[in-house]
């Protein structure tokens, strides 16, 4: 099983419709064959706590039950890449797990 955890920061200036598009898509990653599961969400709200990080403005997380080779998942037409002026503040933080 692979999981695979990606936040995304927004420049601050994306208009509502921007973010709205940027969401969308990040969410066309259900597409991908390998995914069992794409949980695509914003911070939730709970209290804040110290530990707690509520800054992102998109959490994505994919779940995939087999374990495919990486090179094969960016080789597939329907992974959705951002674009060349990209509207993420630097890089987004990514953390996969792998499980058997």
């Amino acid at each position: 099983m692979l999981i695979h955890t990606v936040f995304f920061w927004l420049k601050p200036e994306l208009t509502a419709a921007q973010r709205a598009e940027f969401r969308r898509g990040v969410e066309s990653l259900a597409a991908i064959k390998h995914a069992a599961e794409v949980h695509v969400g914003a911070p939730a709200v709970t209290p804040d706590r110290p530990v707690v990080d509520k800054t992102f403005a998109v959490g994505l997380t994919v779940i995939c039950r087999t374990w495919p080779p990486t090179k094969r998942i960016r080789s597939i037409p329907s992974t959705w890449r951002l674009s060349p002026d990209s509207t993420v503040i630097g890089p987004a933080c990514r953390f996969t797990t792998r499980s058997d």
